[in-house]
């Protein structure tokens, strides 16, 4: 297993300095299905990847997301943006080991984004700090919002989109080897999913536990009830991703809205 000797380590931190570039930006906003310029706070959880901030943060090659809050006070601003990631806490996790790591960005010394994010690997490490994790919330049964699947070529985008590169979501043999079905969608773009339909503008926050795993061409659909959403796995209705999004929702837009499939 490839564990890089910073990951998880009490202290660990990094920062840059960084402006996105129209480019990348336009191609993000390809990938959520938003017009040029509407990104609003879908570029937060992308811009604030710790993979992205420092190789210090790159995951162990069985790591998948377990949990992820984002905090906003506002979409992008202009001008170069100051990002630091750092690992907060280690724990035990059955045979393995959750990590922590907080990343935030400010922009002039004011801070306008956070994100936590918990990762679950099967490697042993040496715990420290606190472990904080929110419970997993229970959904009763709401509205089906949206049936879709995401293929090799979206977890591909993504993945070219941001930059990270990770076997566990590319390599099918990778996958095998670590029991799993198939190479596994990136966590990241379920949560963008449930931000982009649920037409996620202003200042707010989204925390999402992801419970299951989703392989590559997976159906899934997307339920909504009372800002809380859950994604299931449609041949079994097992829930893969529980969602909560705080924040004043702006209408959808029906232009921009993935494409409604029949289960």
């Amino acid at each position: 297993m490839n564990v890089t000797s910073a990951f998880g380590q009490e202290g660990a931190i990094a920062r840059v300095a960084t402006t996105p570039s129209a480019d990348w930006l336009a191609q993000l906003c390809g990938w959520v299905r938003r017009g040029p310029g509407d990104l609003g706070p879908l570029v937060w959880p992308v811009v604030l990847m710790p993979q992205r901030i420092g190789s210090a943060f790159a995951l162990p090659d069985d790591a998948r997301t377990v949990y992820e809050r984002v905090q906003w006070s506002t979409s992008l601003p202009d001008g170069p943006l100051d990002l630091q990631a750092q690992a907060t806490w280690v724990a035990p996790r059955g045979e393995g080991s959750e990590i922590a790591v907080v990343s935030t960005a400010s922009t002039g010394g004011a801070p306008v984004a956070e994100s936590k994010v918990v990762v679950a690997t099967g490697h042993t490490m040496v715990p420290w700090g606190a472990a904080d994790t929110p419970p997993v919330p229970t959904v009763e049964d709401g509205e089906r919002r949206l049936s879709f699947a995401l293929s090799e070529h979206d977890v591909g985008a993504f993945a070219e989109l941001t930059g990270v590169h990770e076997p566990i979501h590319e390599d099918a043999a990778h996958a095998w080897r670590l029991g799993l079905a198939n190479r596994l969608v990136q966590e990241a773009t379920l949560l963008l999913i449930v931000l982009q339909v649920a037409g996620a503008r202003g200042p707010g926050s989204i925390e999402m536990w992801f419970p299951g795993v989703v392989p590559v061409g997976s159906l899934l659909t997307l339920w909504d009830r009372d800002r809380t959403w859950e994604v299931r796995l449609a041949g079994t209705q097992r829930p893969v991703a529980i969602g909560r999004l705080t924040e004043s929702i702006g209408q959808m837009a029906d232009a921009h809205e993935p494409r409604e499939r029949d289960a």
